[in-house]
């Protein structure tokens, strides 16, 4: 005899049947199995039926990979303001000819997402790769900060340099400069901060990307707050005549923060690049100078490049 299993007053026939693909109740059972999925770490109070139930219907049936991820993708979308669509594309430079061409928005704010994404830091890894992979700029942000949480969560070392090892993997697809500062000092700086990863952000600063580039360089910022310049200082030395504008920027903004922790160290930088730092660079660089300082060192570039000219 088959076993009927009451399931919120829907009656299940047999083990065998209880699978989201085949049932005809197929909204109803997956509301529930995702309201089991989010209540792991708390009391489930809201599910009214009995363990080995849980056990009968989630152990022998997993949930449907695209289920979750169209879950995350529904939450992302309610949070969506197409009033910023327009405002997102000029921001992000996504006009023919610009770094962004072609990139397509919703319009959802960085704290909107970082809040729906962080419960989805946990899915398997190819479940998240989904998202790092959709054409949708906040999707793919969000894919990222579901790395950059599930990095936070992890505990043993092991854990953490997967889970670095998956986003070197990927970075190149951060193809917006807010997706790797959002992401890169926080998976990869983290990582340098304990002495990991330092011969792979060398290869990503010689790396023909821009996107892979800008990793090696702006994830030395983790390090950098920890008192370590080295590295953060190498990497500028790598990408210091890079002619686009995003790598100058994010060189000036590595010097500048390391400025604040050794200014001795920024200006024997400064002097050592002085006829080949490009005016942004500089202008980055020393933003927190004094006007007389900013003026001086402007001076002292024009001369040097004068100098190399003759």
């Amino acid at each position: 005899m088959a076993q009927t299993i009451l399931l919120s007053n829907i009656s299940v026939e047999s083990k065998s049947e209880l699978t989201l693909c085949n049932t005809e109740h197929y909204s109803e059972l997956k509301r529930l199995r995702i309201e089991y999925y989010h209540s792991f770490d708390r009391p489930a109070a809201n599910i009214t039926f009995k363990n080995a139930i849980f056990a009968l219907i989630f152990q022998s049936t997993p949930i449907c990979p695209t289920i979750m991820v169209s879950k995350w993708q529904s939450e992302l979308r309610k949070r969506s303001e197409p009033e910023k669509v327009k405002i997102f594309e000029r921001f992000f430079k996504s006009g023919p000819g610009e770094y962004g061409e072609g990139d397509s928005f919703i319009g959802i704010s960085v704290p909107d997402n970082r809040s729906i994404s962080r419960h989805y830091s946990t899915l398997p890894y190819d479940q998240i790769a989904t998202m790092i992979d959709h054409p949708i700029h906040e999707f793919r942000l969000a894919g990222f900060l579901a790395l950059v949480q599930r990095y936070k969560s992890a505990r043993r070392p092991d854990d953490q340099e997967a889970i670095a090892r998956q986003y070197i993997s990927t970075c190149h697809k951060a193809n917006n400069w807010d997706l790797v500062d959002l992401s890169a000092p926080y998976i990869i700086g983290k990582e340098l901060t304990r002495g990991r990863c330092i011969d792979d952000i060398r290869l990503l600063a010689d790396s023909q990307n821009l996107w892979e580039r800008r990793v090696a360089v702006v994830s030395t910022l983790t390090a950098i707050r920890s008192g370590d310049l080295d590295i953060a200082l190498e990497m500028c030395d790598r990408s210091i005549n890079m002619p686009h504008p995003l790598m100058r920027k994010a060189v000036g903004w590595v010097l500048r923060e390391c400025g604040k922790k050794d200014r001795s160290r920024l200006e024997q930088f400064l002097n050592d690049h002085i006829a080949t730092i490009s005016s942004v660079t500089l202008s980055y660089a020393i933003e927190h100078f004094s006007t007389e300082e900013r003026l001086t060192w402007r001076n002292k570039r024009k001369t040097a490049q004068q100098h190399t000219l003759k």
